[in-house]
């Protein structure tokens, strides 16, 4: 291993949130680094919403007047290389027990293994947000201290 991959490793296992996203079952080192490295600052996204749209992982929304509201596939705006991290994650939250295999299971039984895949991946990048969020509040509350 070169000396610089080394070092980048060590930098990027000292970060906080890093080690929150590693605690997300599925989530390995590079998926979270990938994640931190398309995220950048958490603060850009006032909510979780805003960060699963980001990665284009918010179905479509087909609405004309007062009609009803049809939602289809997911968008696939954003971050085409973060979006394919969080769906490899998802499958691999799907074999692990707990409850995104419980949820997986709930979603392939009524629409299909890969709309399972991405709904996990969607509520697993809604974790991630709220977990980075969590690190980023309370280290600016105590740079304010």
């Amino acid at each position: 291993m070169p000396h610089s991959t080394g070092r980048s490793l060590r930098t990027a296992l000292e970060d906080e949130a890093i080690q929150r996203l590693l605690t997300i079952t599925g989530v390995n080192l590079a998926v979270a680094a990938g994640l931190m490295a398309a995220i950048g600052s958490i603060n850009r996204f006032k909510s979780p919403q805003k960060l699963v749209s980001y990665f284009g992982l918010n179905p479509r929304v087909r609405q004309s007047g007062l009609g009803p509201a049809r939602h289809g596939r997911i968008s696939k705006a954003g971050r085409s290389h973060a979006r394919v991290m969080l769906v490899e994650a998802a499958w691999a939250a799907a074999k692990a027990p707990g409850p995104l295999r419980a949820f997986f299971i709930w979603i392939r039984a009524r629409r299909g293994h890969q709309i399972a895949a991405v709904a996990v991946a969607r509520i697993r990048d809604r974790i991630a947000g709220v977990a980075i969020r969590a690190i980023s509040a309370s280290s600016e509350a105590s740079r304010s201290w």
